[in-house]
């Protein structure tokens, strides 16, 4: 490690400042999601839902901005703003996402930079540009890369306030995190780290929690404002109920799981040759809180794709050395484990969990892979004698292969026929009225949005 030092964001003259490592990866990275953009096939059934809101606001319906869904994030609202340039809802949509997606890279990679050299940076972020869970969320129908892009910018930004200490870039921080709450609400995790790494930061410094908590206090007299105002159902386009509805829904669902095992228990009990199951089942009820720990690491390491992972795991013995040298990553530790904590209680209230949830972790503790990297080329010249353009070229295509053989089967989806028969309805319909379709699978939405794509209904 050893790289101390600040590495400012901008050159002599003011200008961004991107190495050819950056310029290769950033290519790699929009290759792959430009080949999901143009052959996926199919919108992920969510998507149908933010085009929906798009389209409410598109066409003024107020009445349908919650019709499909409980709350208004920003994502439908790029979508609206992107048509007026695109005139076309899909690839509206999704230019949204490719545009965000992609752009996450750059504040990643200089997040990590503060930390690792440059060349370890850049692969860093290529583990994350070809990584499929990252690459698919670049091109789907989701609020994840615009919430991926705020958040990772404003903890850039809180990082580098504290290294080049300038407290007004807490503002801009606070304001960053704030738009990637309103995305996703699990950044709120991050608003809620950086305060509590202010109040225990030492020296502690009244201007800079000052400066991170006036856009946060702003947002809260705007939304008390518009409750008042307005009246709670557009309060509800915030969503901001969610936060502690998590919570209390992980106690509850705890105890709905460990009630069920209970009756398991006494169903076993009274059963011939049922003692070895009762027993299981008495074991498995008190150790619910270790299965899902465990799930969480399992999640955590499918999030990462198993080849940067390997870079994590190899940089863990290194987090003791670089916080003695960089006191600053103690705050990216911080949010890593109130993330961890997070992703716990999100197992616990619903026992779901897909891989693109596991950025909330990821996007903090990259810089770990940062050091796995430097960890492993060092190894490598001092076991082989071999330079570090040439370990890292060998790590380049032990993370390129699986995620090319991944991203290749992008144009595989059993669910282009919802679409066709959607089209084919539309077609039909010559875009007159609107058409009701009735189904019980919760895909059977396609149908009903791609048959009414030329129509502002709701679908």
């Amino acid at each position: 490690m050893g790289h101390s030092s600040n590495h400012s964001l901008f050159g002599k003259k003011g200008i961004l400042q991107l190495p050819v490592e950056l310029w290769i990866v950033l290519a790699i990275g929009l290759a792959f999601r430009l080949h999901g953009f143009i052959y996926a096939p199919v919108i992920n059934p969510d998507g149908a839902l933010y085009i929906q809101q798009a389209k409410a606001l598109w066409y003024g319906l107020r009445d349908q901005l919650l019709a499909c869904y409980s709350y208004l994030s920003i994502y439908p609202i790029l979508i609206y703003l992107a048509k007026f340039m695109l005139n076309n809802w899909i690839i509206a949509a999704k230019g949204v996402s490719l545009f965000f997606g992609t752009l996450t890279m750059l504040p990643l990679f200089w997040l990590v930079r503060q930390f690792v050299g440059r060349s370890a940076a850049a692969f860093c972020i290529l583990t994350l540009a070809v990584n499929p869970t990252y690459v698919v969320g670049s091109y789907s129908l989701e609020r994840d890369p615009v919430y991926w892009f705020f958040a990772s910018l404003g903890i850039l930004l809180f990082v580098l306030s504290l290294k080049e200490k300038k407290p007004g870039w807490m503002i801009l921080s606070s304001a960053s995190l704030l738009v990637a709450s309103w995305a996703r609400i699990e950044a709120v995790v991050y608003i809620t780290g950086t305060i509590i790494f202010l109040l225990f930061y030492r020296p502690f410094r009244w201007r800079e929690l000052v400066c991170f908590a006036a856009p946060i206090v702003s947002a809260a007299v705007l939304s008390i404002g518009l409750l008042l105002v307005m009246g709670q159902a557009e309060f509800r386009l915030m969503g901001l109920s969610r936060v502690l509805g998590k919570a209390t829904g992980a106690l509850s669902s705890y105890n709905v799981v460990r009630g069920h095992l209970g009756q398991l228990i006494d169903h076993w009990s009274h059963r011939p040759g049922g003692y070895s199951m009762m027993h299981f089942f008495m074991r498995t009820r008190n150790l619910i809180w270790l299965i899902a720990l465990f799930s969480v690491m399992n999640q955590i390491k499918r999030g990462f794709f198993w080849p940067a992972f390997i870079f994590f795991v190899f940089g863990l013995p290194l987090i003791r050395k670089a916080l003695r040298e960089q006191k600053e990553l103690a705050y990216l530790l911080l949010l890593g484990a109130m993330a961890f904590f997070a992703l716990y209680v999100q197992i616990l209230s619903g026992w779901a969990m897909e891989s693109r949830f596991i950025a909330l972790f990821l996007m903090p503790l990259l810089v770990v892979t940062g050091f796995g990297i430097e960890n492993l080329t060092k190894f490598m010249k001092r076991k082989f004698g071999w330079k570090e353009q040439v370990s890292l070229l060998l790590f380049a295509a032990v993370v390129l292969v699986p995620g090319i053989y991944k991203e290749r089967r992008a144009g595989e989806d059993k669910n282009i026929i919802l679409r066709k028969v959607g089209e084919f309805i539309a077609n039909q319909q010559m875009g007159v009225k609107e058409v009701k379709i009735a189904g019980s699978l919760r895909r059977m939405q396609l149908i009903h949005f791609y048959a009414n794509l030329p129509l502002p209904a709701a679908p």
